[in-house]
This record gives C-alpha cells, sequence and structure tokens, in this order.
C-alpha cells in the first residue's frame, strides 16, 4: 500500500519529544521507499512547510513533554504540549549541513499481533550516512503500533518504537518516533482522482560500482536520493494548485530524474530513463 508519512516527533527515551526536522516518507505499492529529513532552519515562533500532499503549508508544532501517562493503552509516552515556534524550513539549494538524515531502500512487515503492533524493517540501499559498501548494508528495526490520541482528525498515526545510535552522544538509545499518514492525491484533475506512483532506482548492471539510487513520485510529492562514490546528493518536488510542480529543495552535486519522473508521459515498467551519464530504470508506475 502506497503512503506519504511525516514525522509528528521524535523522543529519545526517557526525555521529551521533539521535532526539529522536516521528515517525509514516500512509500510506493512495491515496499520501496524515499525518507528524507531536513533541519528545520533555527528562528522562532511558526514552521511554515508545504503539505506533504501539496498546495496549501502546514504547521510544524515543537513538542515538550511532562511525563504523563500515554494517551494509547499499550504504548508509553510522554504528554505534550504544543507550542508552535517560527522555524522557516530553507527552500531550493541546500547544504549538506541542513540534511539530518536521507535514505532510501526496500522495508518489509510482519503481520499483525494481536494488539495491532507490527514488527517492521527497512533496509537501505542509499544513505546520506553511509558510503555505499556492499560489506556495511544499513537495516533499521522496530515495532510499530496504531496510535490514538482522542483527537480524531481523519488520519492514520503510528508510534515506532525501536533503538539506534543517539546523534548527540552515538550511544545505542531507545526512540520512538510518532508518524501520520497523509492520503496520495491527484496532482492535477483526473477523470478518476487517482494519485499517480512512479519508482525509478539506479544501480547493479546500470550503475557504476558504488553508484546507487532511488526515486519515488506520489501523488503531489516527488523525492530522491543518490550516492556515486563519496558524493551525495538529494532532491524534492511538490504540486501546488498554484504553479504546478516546483522544485522545493535540493543537496548536492548529482542530478537526479525527479522532473523526468514527473513529466515524461512514455514511462513503462522496465523502461530506461538517462540523467546526465547515469541510467534509471522504471521499477513501478501505476496509479493508487
Amino acid at each position: 500500500m502506497a503512503s506519504i508519512s511525516i514525522r509528528e516527533h521524535i523522543r529519545w527515551l526517557p526525555g521529551p519529544p521533539e521535532e526539529n526536522t522536516s521528515t517525509i516518507v514516500l512509500t510506493s505499492p512495491g515496499r520501496r521507499f524515499v525518507d528524507i529529513r531536513i533541519f528545520l532552519r533555527p528562528g522562532a515562533a511558526r514552521a511554515r512547510v508545504s503539505s506533504p500532499d501539496g498546495g496549501v503549508l502546514a504547521e510544524t508544532a515543537m513538542t515538550t513533554g511532562n511525563g504523563a501517562p500515554d494517551a494509547c493503552s499499550h504504548v508509553a509516552r510522554a504528554k505534550l504540549t504544543r507550542t508552535v515556534v517560527d522555524q522557516s524550513l530553507p527552500m531550493a539549494t541546500l547544504s549538506p549541513s541542513d540534511v539530518d538524515w536521507a535514505f532510501a531502500g526496500y522495508s518489509r512487515s510482519s503481520e499483525p499481533r494481536e494488539d495491532g503492533s507490527r514488527h517492521a524493517a527497512w533496509l537501505h540501499v542509499v544513505d546520506s550516512r553511509t558510503p555505499d559498501h556492499s560489506e556495511r548494508v544499513v537495516i533499521d528495526e522496530a515495532d510499530v503500533y496504531p496510535y490514538r490520541d482522542g483527537e480524531d482528525d481523519g488520519r492514520s498515526r503510528a508510534l515506532e518504537r525501536g533503538r539506534m545510535p543517539h546523534p548527540d552522544t552515538g550511544v545505542v538509545t531507545d526512540y520512538e518516533e510518532l508518524w501520520v499518514d497523509v492520503e496520495p492525491q491527484a496532482a492535477a484533475p483526473s477523470p478518476a482522482e487517482k494519485a499517480r506512483c512512479v519508482v525509478l532506482e539506479l544501480g547493479g548492471e546500470d550503475g557504476a560500482a558504488g553508484t546507487r539510487g532511488m526515486v519515488v513520485c506520489l501523488g503531489r510529492r516527488c523525492q530522491g536520493v543518490v550516492r556515486a562514490g563519496v558524493e551525495f546528493a538529494l532532491e524534492q518536488w511538490v504540486w501546488e494548485e498554484e504553479g504546478g510542480w516546483r522544485r522545493e529543495n535540493h543537496v548536492g552535486g548529482l542530478s537526479l530524474p525527479c522532473a523526468e519522473a514527473i513529466e515524461d508521459k512514455d514511462l513503462e515498467i522496465g523502461g530506461k530513463v538517462e540523467r546526465h551519464g547515469l541510467v534509471w530504470t522504471v521499477m513501478e508506475l501505476g496509479e493508487v
């Protein structure tokens, strides 16, 4: 099932929830994903970022906790008091220091347990923090729980719980991430009003050693990452009611075929897309 997921907060236990990034994950029906986490620019009072489904701008709330019981019956977390802070997301061309983490690959999950939770794993084939190397494949795993906090806005939420190195200390630490899913919407009026999904992949026989990449376009969002040796790059595009598609963020000197994935009407499964000497393969194509 295709999804657009936004992270609402991360919590490094036993600390309070916080969020200092714009984190958006696009996942295709074939479970290929691109996860991009851009630091919000320090500032004050409101974080205005393009909503994942395009169009209006969304506010990102910073959160603090006071250690009260969780609203979810089987998961403990801190009670939140929400303070909106003004942190404008950088636009267009960014520097590598603006990127918290960006990666892409394949995901899988177990069948739901009795409490509705499931075990999930994400295999990173491209990672901003890890050079491409067959002996250093990155796999992260976690348990994902359905989440209900009493506020029904019609969107599905999930609480992810796992362990990974803390970015400040390097010590492997328990964490929680709260995610909300946004239903993909068509990027332009269509008779069926279905969102389009395109996945391009670079690697294997199509790429030189150490060259891997993935682009996922889903509804009104398109984003991709690519690594060639020590070089890494990413792009994010968004479709808006006024103006159509625009490139929202770009990092690095490498080029990605996001525009081709968005605009090329002649794509077909197994077809090739060449971008600056790199040949990408169309892995998925359809409507969701």
